[in-house]
C-alpha cells in the first residue's frame, strides 16, 4: 500500500503547486493558515488591539479585547508542527494525502480481511479527483475524512477481536475526528455506532461504553477550548463570526455586513436544488467518473453481506441528507466551488465509496481477462474525460487566485505594506493571512480604513516598510465582474502646515477626494 499512499503525496504536492500555487478558490484556507501562524506564535487567539480592523483574520470573530478564530485548532495544530519540522506548511498535504490512503485501506482490511480489495480502496482513494484536489488545499475536509477512516478502522478491529482497547483508541480518534469537525464525526458516528450495537449483541454496551471513554477526553477539550476563547464551553469558537452561520433554515451568513435582509435565505427548495447540484457533478469527481459510481453499486451488491457493508452504505446517503441542513452547500455553489473543488460537504463519502468500488473492481476482473480489459476500456473512457474537465476548472481557479495574490504583492519585496479594498462590501476581514507577529512578517496586507486619515495612520504605524495602497477598479454596471487593479507608493511626510484661504465658499453638496482616497461632500457655509 506504500506505493499508493506515496502516489497520493505526490499528487498532492504537485496540484498544490501546480493549480494552486497562490491557494484554492475556497479563503477558509486564510482561516486555518491564519490560525496555524498564530499557534506557531503560542498564541491560541489574537490582541483586538493590533489586529482589528486592519488585520482581522479571514472568518475571525471578536471576543472582549481578543480575536477568536473560527475553526477548532487541531489541523491549524498540525499545520504549525509540519512547518516547524520541515520549514514549509505544504508538506503537511503530502503527509496528510499519504495518511488518508493507509487509512481507507485499513478500514478496508478491517472489514473484509482480502489485501487485494485493501490495497484496491487504497488506490481507488489516490487516484480520485475529489481526493487529489482538497488534499492540496489547506481545508480541512481531507483531513477529518482521513481521522474517521482510521476510527473506523480501529473500532471495526476492537469490535473484531473483543479488545477494549483498540475501541477506545478509535473513540479516541472519532473524538478528535468530532474535535476537528463536529457535524462530519456525527453524521459518520451513527452508522458505525448502529454497526457496532447489531454486531456486539450481548456486549453492546461494554463496546459502546468503550468508545465512549476513548472519545471522552476529545469532548472535554472542544469544551475547554470553547471555554477558554469565548468564555462559555457551550459556546462554541465556530459561532463567533455571526450569529447567522447555523444550521437549519432561514437567514444564513458567514458575517452580516448591514442589514441581514442580504444574507441568504436558506430554505428546503434551495437545499433540494444544492443537492441535485452537487449530485450532478458528482460523477466528475469521483474514481472513474459515472463508471466509478456503477462500480460501486456492483461492489454494495455483491458485498451485501459482508461486515461492514451496510454501514458504508448508510455513511454513503446519511452524509449527503445529512448535509442538506447546511447552508454553506448552496453557498459553495453560489460561489462555484463545487466546480472547482467538487461537491465538497459530501466528501466523508468518498471512503466508504472507495471501498466499495474495489469490492466492485474485484468482482469484475475475477470473471477473466477479456472481463479484466473491458473494464479498464471503460474507466479510461469514463475517467479521462472527467479528469480533464476537472482540471481545467481547477486551473481557472487557481488562476483567479494568482491574480488576487498578485493585487497583494507590492512591487518591491521585503518589509512591505499594502493597502488594500475590502474584498466585499462591508467585510471585516483581510483577503490574506495574517501573520500572528505583524513586526516580523516580510509582507503585510492591510484592509483600507473607512475613516478618512486613517490610511495615513496606518503607514505610520510601520515606519520601517515600504507602503502601497492596491485600489480594485470595477465598472459600475458589473458590479460581481471580474476587477482590475492598480497598486501606487504611499508615504507620510512631515512638514509646514499650508493654509489654503479661498475667496469663495464651496458650492454646496460639491464632492471632494480627501487625502487617504476617501469621497464625500462638504455643505457650504459662511466665511463671514
Amino acid at each position: 500500500m506504500i506505493p499508493a499512499a506515496l502516489v497520493a503525496a505526490v499528487a498532492s504536492l504537485a496540484v498544490s503547486h501546480l493549480a494552486f500555487p497562490a491557494g484554492s478558490p475556497d479563503h477558509d484556507e486564510l482561516a486555518y493558515l491564519s490560525q496555524a501562524d498564530a499557534l506557531s506564535a503560542g498564541e491560541l487567539t489574537l490582541p483586538r488591539t493590533t489586529h482589528d480592523p486592519a488585520f482581522r483574520p479571514f472568518l475571525s470573530g471578536v471576543h472582549g479585547d481578543r480575536i477568536v478564530f473560527k475553526y477548532q485548532p487541531a489541523w491549524p495544530a498540525f499545520l504549525a508542527g509540519v512547518r516547524a519540522l520541515t520549514g514549509s506548511y505544504r508538506n503537511a498535504l503530502a503527509v496528510e494525502a499519504a495518511a488518508g490512503v493507509l487509512a481507507v485501506y485499513a478500514l478496508a482490511w478491517e472489514l473484509c480481511r482480502r489485501r487485494r480489495i485493501a490495497a484496491l480502496a487504497g488506490w481507488v482513494l489516490a487516484l480520485s479527483p475529489a481526493s487529489v484536489a482538497l488534499s492540496a488545499t489547506y481545508l480541512g475536509y481531507h483531513v477529518s475524512l482521513t481521522v474517521l477512516l482510521a476510527a473506523s478502522a480501529l473500532v471495526v478491529r476492537g469490535t473484531r477481536h473483543r479488545s477494549t482497547w483498540w475501541l477506545v483508541g478509535g473513540g479516541a480518534l472519532l473524538g478528535l475526528g468530532f474535535f476537528h469537525r463536529s457535524y462530519d464525526a456525527v453524521l459518520w458516528a451513527v452508522p458505525l455506532l448502529v454497526w457496532v450495537a447489531c454486531t456486539t449483541r450481548r456486549r453492546r454496551w461494554r463496546a459502546l461504553a468503550s468508545v465512549a471513554l476513548g472519545a471522552a477526553p476529545f469532548a472535554v477539550l472542544y469544551l475547554a477550548y470553547d471555554r477558554a476563547v469565548t468564555g462559555h464551553a457551550f459556546r462554541p469558537a465556530f459561532t463567533t463570526s455571526g450569529p447567522l452561520d447555523r444550521f437549519g433554515f432561514g437567514r444564513r451568513a458567514s458575517f452580516v455586513a448591514g442589514s441581514t435582509k442580504y444574507a441568504l435565505d436558506y430554505q428546503p427548495g434551495d437545499a433540494v436544488r444544492t443537492m441535485v447540484r452537487y449530485a450532478a457533478v458528482l460523477p466528475l469527481w469521483t474514481f472513474a467518473g459515472a463508471a466509478g459510481l456503477g462500480l460501486a453499486v456492483v461492489g454494495a451488491v455483491v458485498a451485501r453481506r459482508r461486515a461492514g457493508t451496510a454501514m458504508l452504505a448508510a455513511t454513503v446517503v446519511a452524509v449527503p441528507f445529512g448535509y442538506a441542513l447546511w447552508w454553506g452547500t448552496a453557498n459553495s455553489v453560489a460561489f462555484g466551488l463545487h466546480r472547482a473543488l467538487g461537491p465538497m460537504y459530501w466528501f466523508p463519502i468518498s471512503g466508504p465509496l472507495a471501498i466499495l468500488v474495489a469490492h466492485g473492481l474485484d468482482a469484475v476482473t475475477r470473471r477473466g481477462a477479456p472481463a479484466t480489459a473491458l473494464v479498464a476500456i471503460v474507466l479510461i473512457g469514463s475517467g479521462g474525460p472527467s479528469s480533464l474537465v476537472v482540471g481545467r476548472d481547477m486551473r481557472a481557479a487557481g488562476a483567479a487566485q494568482r491574480e488576487l495574490a498578485r493585487e497583494h504583492t507590492a512591487p518591491n519585496g521585503a518589509r512591505t505594506l499594502v493597502i488594500v479594498d475590502r474584498p466585499y462590501p462591508a467585510a471585516p476581514y483581510v483577503d490574506a493571512v495574517v501573520p500572528a507577529d505583524l513586526g516580523a512578517a516580510a509582507r503585510l496586507v492591510a484592509l483600507r480604513p473607512p475613516r478618512p486619515g486613517a490610511t495615513l495612520a496606518l503607514v505610520d504605524r510601520f515606519p520601517g516598510r515600504a507602503a502601497f495602497v492596491s485600489r480594485r477598479l470595477k465598472r459600475p454596471d458589473r458590479p460581481f465582474a471580474p476587477a482590475s487593479w492598480s497598486i501606487t507608493p504611499a508615504s507620510v511626510r512631515s512638514g509646514d502646515l499650508a493654509v489654503l484661504q479661498l475667496d469663495r465658499a464651496p458650492v454646496s453638496g460639491c464632492p471632494y477626494v480627501t487625502i487617504d482616497g476617501a469621497t464625500t461632500r462638504r455643505p457650504a457655509r459662511s466665511t463671514g
